[in-house]
């Protein structure tokens, strides 16, 4: 079975979309509960070589603008610090060698944990995702942007936004940035040239970092992904944990379930009943689904577990075979 493709008619309010299968459904309503997996095992693994890239690119750009030989100089250093994080290197180690009174002498090692959603309420390509047996079976939940950026100005530093598909965007964010840096500095000496060239390579892996979480290629574009992101950092000094940064607060844990490839996947589990109440403003059905029969046990499931005004929607999009 195949989907028609429909008008684009995305819902710009204050609601994104976060796609997900019966399972998935019956879990955040009975526990109250949504998922942020490590992104390490999320399905797309060419995400940082696109942050990567474009920081490269912008170089490049930055670099052809530039007649100073001193100057350029210091953009060469993006090169090989570029080859390093390919290689696993760490973002921070640069930043905090140039800036040690930020007051953290060991190096952090950190893991993101991601919650994926969508501005577009009907997408047809992420219904196909729930096709089982030519029946469809998916839904997707409405999120109250107001409801959980609340809960979290309160409890968390926390990273959400609409992910960046576009080429030139994308470099022109890492271009600015290297443009405006190599125009405010002019060393006068090898003790001022090191410093300007720590200052810009710490300082751009602190970009790097801001934005690798939310570049995504061009070939995905029609998803209209809205993320949220959560940074777990633990402090390492002489190979030795030495601070932890601990996530949300005791509404939160670290869980692990089974991926598709059978490899024990971790994510953090927030519990956001009590936080966040209305945080479910709508739950749409995917498309072939019967909507009398699945409104009324959605009903059931609503009263059953304390949910209180959700709007049960069908999908407008006309399936064929």
């Amino acid at each position: 079975m195949i989907i028609d493709s429909k008008e684009d008619n995305v819902d710009t309010s204050n609601i994104v979309y976060h796609y997900t299968s019966q399972e998935g459904l019956l879990s955040i309503l009975r526990n109250k509960t949504l998922w942020f997996t490590d992104a390490q095992f999320l399905s797309d693994k060419g995400e940082l070589s696109i942050v990567l890239d474009s920081s490269l690119e912008a170089k490049e750009k930055v670099y052809e603008e530039t007649e100073n030989e001193t100057k350029r100089g210091l953009l060469k250093e993006i090169e090989s610090y570029i080859e390093y994080l390919k290689q696993g290197g760490n973002i921070y180690e640069n930043y905090y060698k140039t800036y040690p009174n930020d007051g953290i002498s060991g190096i952090e090692k950190e893991r993101y944990y991601i919650l994926c959603a969508s501005k577009d309420p009907d997408a047809s390509g992420l219904w196909n995702y729930y096709v089982k047996n030519d029946n469809y079976c998916g839904y997707n939940i409405g999120i109250n942007l107001d409801a959980i950026k609340d809960v979290w100005k309160q409890k968390v530093s926390i990273q959400y936004g609409d992910v960046i598909y576009d080429k030139t965007e994308q470099v022109n964010i890492f271009y600015d940035f290297i443009s405006d840096y190599i125009k405010s500095c002019d060393p006068k000496n090898d003790g001022e040239i090191e410093m300007a060239k720590l200052g810009l390579i710490g300082k751009l892996g602190l970009k790097i970092d801001e934005h690798k979480m939310f570049f995504k290629a061009t070939a995905f574009r029609d998803e209209k992904e809205y993320r949220f992101v959560i940074e777990d950092k633990t402090i390492i000094e002489k190979n030795q944990r030495i601070e932890d940064e601990r996530i949300l607060d005791d509404s939160t844990k670290r869980e692990f379930r089974l991926g598709k490839s059978g490899v024990p996947t971790p994510y953090i589990e927030w519990n956001w009943g009590e936080l966040a109440p209305n945080l479910i403003k709508q739950i749409s059905l995917s498309p072939m689904m019967e909507y009398d029969l699945a409104k009324e046990s959605l009903e059931q499931l609503f009263f059953d577990y304390n949910h209180d005004g959700i709007d049960i929607i069908p999908s407008s999009i006309k399936a064929r075979f």
